[in-house]
């Protein structure tokens, strides 16, 4: 138990001088935070109601048809109408971006103007148009419906910002960057040492370092957690809802998950630089595969199913279960908890048994 606290504090001084390992587990996620923040601490809260859509529309008032558009308009939520005084108007307020999108209508032809720069907003403009103009043709046709579709999100609790949603996402990036990067380089960097070496002479086992490692790093990202819990509720006034005790367990689980690969690294690689290097392509790889930065369900499907292999998606997805912005069955929860620690400790003892350690 001795050996063990030595152990832990003294990796714990050295991950405190290690600047590179301190900036890219505690100051690079929250570079994320401060960018993910500005871009989305005004942004709507999260729900089932729809984004106002602005529209600069010319139609004649004499041209038939024109009462039942200028009804069917009137009749939609979410729509802020402008009249133009000409088509060439409404296409220049496009053009200009004063509008989301624009129509024109001379009685027998509805044209609606799409700006390609909203390329987030384009879809869901496009089916704005096509219930535009599906409602002015049944206005005309004199069709009423008779059945009314309602479209209801499904939420873990009411009242999620876009910014609260993403906040669970950086502490995974967190938790990635102290696991993976911070590990394969720290350990080939000891090797390079000879520290391992020396420390193989002694009648301490491998194990008990990996063990000592394993807790500092833990304690590491549950800092950098809470860090990022704290910056962003005093700069962003982002309210939480966290289950504690699923959280403190899941960030040491995920943890550990994260440093069992990063180790696994080590065993393709005979130095340090290249250890971080390839650390770096693969954390790389998994945020910007793992919905980080938009949700996976955008990729393409053969890159959806890439991600289903990567255990950062897993990371994501219960860090938003435990802080309760997403919802999850609680069996698919332990099966990830359970899965993440077994193949870990495959790992972790794989690595542990390679003699390659006692090399200088």
């Amino acid at each position: 138990m001795r050996q063990l606290i030595a152990l832990f504090r003294a990796l714990t001084l050295n991950f405190i001088r290690d600047k590179q390992s301190v900036f890219f587990s505690l100051a690079f996620p929250l570079v994320f935070l401060l960018i993910f923040g500005s871009v989305f601490q005004d942004n709507d809260v999260m729900s089932d109601a729809e984004p106002n859509v602005s529209i600069s529309a010319y139609f004649d008032k004499k041209a038939p048809g024109s009462r039942e558009l200028e009804e069917v308009l009137a009749g939609m939520e979410h729509l802020s109408i402008s009249l133009a005084p000409s088509r060439e108007a409404a296409i220049e307020d496009v053009r200009d971006r004063n509008v989301s999108f624009g129509l024109s209508w001379d009685g027998g032809e509805l044209v609606f103007y799409m700006n390609p720069v909203y390329l987030q907003q384009k879809s869901y403009h496009t089916q704005v148009a096509r219930s535009i103009s599906d409602a002015f043709d049944k206005k005309r046709a004199g069709i009423v419906d008779f059945m009314v579709v309602a479209e209801q999100e499904v939420v873990a609790r009411a009242g999620i910002t876009h910014l609260e949603y993403m906040i669970p996402g950086i502490i995974a990036i967190a938790i990635l960057s102290t696991g993976l990067s911070t590990i394969a380089g720290s350990l080939m960097r000891f090797k390079e040492q000879g520290v391992l070496k020396r420390m193989l002479a002694t009648p301490m086992r491998f194990e008990l370092f990996l063990i000592s490692l394993i807790f500092t790093r833990m304690l590491v990202a549950f800092v950098a957690a809470l860090i990022i819990l704290v910056v962003s509720h005093l700069v962003f006034k982002v309210q939480f809802s966290i289950n504690w005790p699923l959280f403190v367990l899941f960030t040491m689980v995920s943890t550990f998950a994260m440093m069992a690969f990063g180790a696994l690294i080590t065993l393709f690689v005979s130095k340090a630089q290249t250890a971080g290097q390839l650390a770096g392509v693969f954390v790389t790889i998994m945020i910007f595969f793992s919905g980080t930065y938009f949700p996976m369900e955008l990729l393409p499907d053969y890159l959806f199913q890439l991600a289903k292999f990567l255990p950062l998606t897993y990371v994501h997805e219960g860090m938003r279960y435990v802080m309760r912005v997403e919802t999850l069955n609680i069996q698919r929860f332990s099966s990830i908890v359970t899965i993440m620690v077994c193949v870990s400790l495959v790992i972790i003892w794989f690595v542990a048994r390679r003699r390659s350690w006692q090399e200088a």
